[in-house]
């Protein structure tokens, strides 16, 4: 399957999983207490069940303010989710509210409420902000799918280190980005994401938003999470500019790594490259198109 195909592909994919999920009410756990079986939520009923209070009434109130959450999230009101999330200090804001593991950062990120995800994320600390659902996902990685740029810089503003934390499908939130053409999501993301590998320092730098909340085992899974980004990483980054014609954004790359021109990897860069004729020389740096282009692979 080529790149373009791929990234058609996996956006849909994409969309049915971190938005068509939310946008389109789950069907109900068959746990959760229904009342006009109309739309209920597919609630996490053995995380809620740990963390809700004894007795079955309380455990209901509590499914009932989660799917309340859960509604207020997808329409982004926050005034609405607010309440609940008063009720239950220190706890509910970070649940699990959905089968998928999904939080209300999640959703949020999702549906692409802005203002929403501010208020949230100032609820939260910067490990919260790395919690993954059960596909994976940081609730950072669905913004950078989503392209949705104010969302992402709430996030990254509070935990730097969420840029190297991959997805589901082991990618970067830039190249996730980048596969789904969202340019300014890619500029975005592009100077803050680091091509160089890092040193022992910037890596320990990348777990002070977390502070003292990790255990030692939880601080070393953290640390191998900030992998340097691969050859194969970047090139595949570089493909994706050139599939969605971020041609500017191509040059960028190639002058922050220029072994990519010449890598041996770069067979579809060329493919994609022959696709597009006219991008050839088109630009203010033909020199690196050339040295793409006629360098010998392997």
């Amino acid at each position: 399957m080529g790149d373009r195909q791929t990234a058609s592909f996996e956006r849909q994919a994409c969309t049915n999983k971190c938005i068509g999920r939310s946008v389109s009410l789950p069907p109900p756990s068959p746990n959760f207490p229904l009342g006009d079986s109309t739309d209920h939520a597919a609630l996490d009923v053995a995380t809620l069940q740990r963390q809700s209070p004894t007795g079955e009434a309380n455990h209901n109130h509590r499914q009932r303010d989660c799917l309340t959450l859960y509604r207020a999230a997808l329409k982004g009101n926050w005034r609405e989710a607010e309440d609940i999330i008063l009720r239950y200090p220190d706890d509910i804001i970070r649940a699990s509210i959905t089968e998928m593991g999904d939080t209300v950062l999640h959703i949020a990120s999702a549906t692409k409420h802005a203002t929403f995800v501010k208020k949230v994320v100032g609820s939260l600390n910067g490990k919260d902000l790395a919690q993954k659902n059960k596909c994976g996902d940081t609730a950072f990685c669905i913004a950078a799918e989503s392209g949705i740029v104010t969302i992402a810089e709430e996030m990254l503003n509070k935990n730097k280190s969420l840029i190297l934390i991959r997805n589901s499908k082991e990618r970067t939130p830039l190249h996730a980005a980048a596969l789904f053409g969202h340019r300014d999501m890619v500029e975005y993301l592009l100077p803050k994401t680091p091509f160089n590998n890092l040193t022992s320092s910037q890596r320990m730098e990348m777990l002070v938003p977390f502070q003292d909340l990790l255990t030692p085992t939880e601080k070393e899974d953290m640390l191998d999470a900030f992998k340097d980004l691969t050859p194969s990483e970047k090139m595949h980054i570089l493909v994706a500019t050139i599939t969605h014609d971020m041609y500017d954004i191509t040059f960028e790359i190639l002058e922050k790594d220029p072994t990519l021109a010449t890598a041996n990897n770069r067979a579809s860069a060329l493919r994609e490259l022959a696709r597009k004729p006219s991008a050839i020389g088109s630009r203010s740096q033909p020199s690196l198109w050339k040295s793409c282009l006629n360098s010998p692979i392997g």
